[in-house]
């Protein structure tokens, strides 16, 4: 029952990250500014990733049945890794997008690891009334 709970679950879940990688496919194929090319390319990787291993773990055991071999047909290490090299190239464009989003001449002074820590002073009141502006709207 709970296998194909988790199939059911998972058909749905591929079922709205084509819908978000269909969004994504006319920024990734169109887009000349180099923050859209990293947001699309790091959201399409990571949605065909998730739909890649969902269905391989969660919806082709419950179709095939018992034509499914534990561990699946290629085994349980080579498609990890391919789910995980997608993984890896989303979190490098997303990394991407964030650096891209430094100003250019600050850009310099920041690498992908620690961009996401742009700006590195960050002023605990107006961020907390920033976000309690945003919460009242």
């Amino acid at each position: 029952m709970t296998n194909e709970l988790a199939a059911a679950l998972s058909i749905f879940q591929v079922a709205g990250l084509a819908l978000v990688a269909r969004g994504f496919w006319p920024m990734l194929q169109n887009s000349t500014d180099r923050r859209v090319y990293h947001m699309s390319w790091g959201v399409t990787m990571m949605v065909i990733a998730i739909s890649f291993r969902s269905a391989y773990w969660d919806i082709l055991p419950v179709l095939c049945g018992g034509f499914w071999p534990a561990g699946g047909p290629f085994g349980r290490a080579a498609p990890n890794l391919v789910f995980g090299t997608m993984v890896l190239i989303s979190l490098y464009h997303k990394l991407s997008l964030l650096r891209e989003m430094i100003p250019e001449n600050e850009r310099g002074r920041y690498s992908l690891l620690s961009a996401p820590f742009y700006p590195k002073h960050i002023c605990v009141i107006r961020l907390a009334a920033a976000l309690r502006d945003a919460w009242r709207k």
